[in-house]
C-alpha cells in the first residue's frame, strides 16, 4: 500500500558556487543516509536526491543551486496498521523537507549540536553598537557584501538590524529582536526576524568589546543532524590575520568545522554607501 508520493524542487541564489557544490554534495549524501536510517519499518521505499548547478550572468560570481528530491513510500503493514506508520512517516518527511531546504553553504552534519563554552562575564551594554562582518559560513539569507550589524539595548531586549549591499546596489536590511534566555549564561541569546517564526541562537563564544566578535548559531534537528553558521565581526572592516586565525581556532578546538568559512567584502570603495 503506498503511502504518497511527493517530487520537491529547491531553487536557491547563492555565491561561492565552488563551495557549495561540494558542500551540496555533501550534504545530499547526508540527508539520504538520516533518510534510509529513520524509516526503520517502511518495508518498500525509494529516495532520489538530485543537487545541480546552472550559471547566471550577474555583476558578480554567483550560482543557482537546484535541489530535486523526489520520494515515494510503500509499506506492507496491514491496514490497521497504515495510519500510524503513515504519521510516522509524515514526521520523518517534515525533517527530510526542513534539510533540503536548508542545503547551502551553511554546514550541516549528523548528530546533535556542540556546546562550545561562551564568553565569560558577558557584559550586554559594552556590546552594542556597531559591528562589520568579516567572515563567515555562508548563510541563504545572505546574499550582499559589506555586511554590518547594529545592536541598541532598549528595557532589556536587543534591538537588531542587519544591512548588507546586494550586487544591484540596492543596500538590503531586516530588523529583528534578541533576548538573553538565561540571565547566568547572558552570552547565550536568541533572535527572532519574523512573527510566529521559531527564534534562531545567538551565541557570543569570545569578544573583546572594542575589536571583534564570535558569533555561533547552531539548530538540532530530532537529534540526527544539526545545522550551524557562525560569523566573525569587528568594529571595523578590517581585522588582523593572526585575529581571524585565534577565532577560528576556537571553533576547531570545538570540533567545528571552519573550511567552510568565506571572507565578506569589506572594501571602502565598494562600502562606501552604507548607512
Amino acid at each position: 500500500m503506498w503511502l504518497f508520493k511527493m517530487n520537491v524542487e529547491v531553487t536557491k541564489d547563492y555565491k561561492w558556487g565552488a563551495v557549495l557544490r561540494k558542500r551540496g554534495q555533501q550534504h545530499i549524501q547526508l540527508l539520504y543516509e538520516v533518510t534510509q536510517l529513520t524509516w526503520g519499518a517502511i518495508n518498500d521505499y525509494k529516495i532520489d536526491l538530485n543537487g545541480s548547478y546552472t550559471r547566471r550572468q550577474t555583476g558578480c560570481s554567483r550560482h543557482i543551486y537546484v535541489v530535486k528530491l523526489s520520494l515515494s513510500l510503500r509499506s506492507t503493514l496491514d491496514p490497521q496498521e497504515v495510519q500510524t506508520e503513515r504519521m510516522q512517516a509524515l514526521q520523518v518527511l517534515s525533517l527530510t523537507l526542513l534539510s533540503v531546504l536548508a542545503v547551502s553553504a551553511q554546514s550541516i552534519s549528523s548528530g546533535k549540536c556542540p556546546e562550545p563554552p561562551v564568553q565569560q562575564n558577558f557584559d550586554p551594554a559594552r556590546y552594542m553598537g556597531r559591528w562589520h562582518e568579516i567572515m563567515k559560513i555562508p548563510a541563504p539569507f545572505q546574499l550582499g557584501e559589506c555586511c554590518q550589524a547594529t545592536y541598541t539595548l532598549s528595557d532589556g531586549i536587543v534591538l537588531v538590524r542587519n544591512d548588507e549591499l546586494l550586487a544591484n546596489g540596492i543596500v538590503n536590511f531586516i530588523e529583528g529582536t534578541a533576548k538573553i534566555v538565561d540571565a547566568s549564561e547572558p552570552a547565550k541569546l536568541e533572535v527572532s526576524f519574523f512573527e510566529n517564526a521559531p527564534d534562531a541562537p545567538y551565541w557570543v563564544l569570545a569578544t573583546d568589546y572594542d575589536e571583534y566578535t564570535l558569533v555561533y548559531s547552531c539548530s538540532d534537528f530530532a537529534g540526527l543532524f544539526h545545522a550551524e553558521f557562525s560569523w566573525i565581526m569587528s568594529r571595523t572592516r578590517t581585522l588582523p590575520k593572526e585575529t581571524v586565525s585565534a577565532l577560528l581556532d576556537i571553533l576547531k578546538s570545538q570540533g567545528i568545522r571552519t573550511d567552510v568559512f568565506t571572507e565578506t567584502d569589506q572594501r571602502p570603495g565598494l562600502c562606501s554607501g552604507m548607512p
